[in-house]
């Protein structure tokens, strides 16, 4: 079973991604509308896979998305976005 994590300011994206992984193969060991509890969650939740909206980052740099490289290499982070011309997709690629 793996942890999985949700990351992202919308509601209705958080409660629409935690259905569509509702099954066996998957525990959702939280969510977070914030950089901030996202952060504080991970620490305590050890998630091995992240579902990340860049709608979430404060900020162009992403900085939430480098901590959690930096603080958490072995959880995945699979970032979201509503369009693939999203300047911010390189920059989370590049984290």
């Amino acid at each position: 079973m793996l942890r999985l994590l949700i990351a992202s300011p919308f509601p209705a994206m958080r409660a629409g991604l935690s259905l569509f992984f509702n099954n066996p193969e998957y525990l959702i060991v939280g969510d977070a509308a914030t950089d901030d509890h996202l952060l504080d969650l991970v620490d305590v939740q050890s998630p091995q896979i992240i579902l990340y909206d860049l709608s979430l980052a404060q900020d162009e740099t992403l900085d939430a998305l480098w901590q959690l490289r930096r603080l958490h290499p072995e959880a995945a982070v699979l970032a979201l976005s509503r369009s693939a011309a999203d300047s911010r997709m390189m920059r989370a690629l590049q984290a």
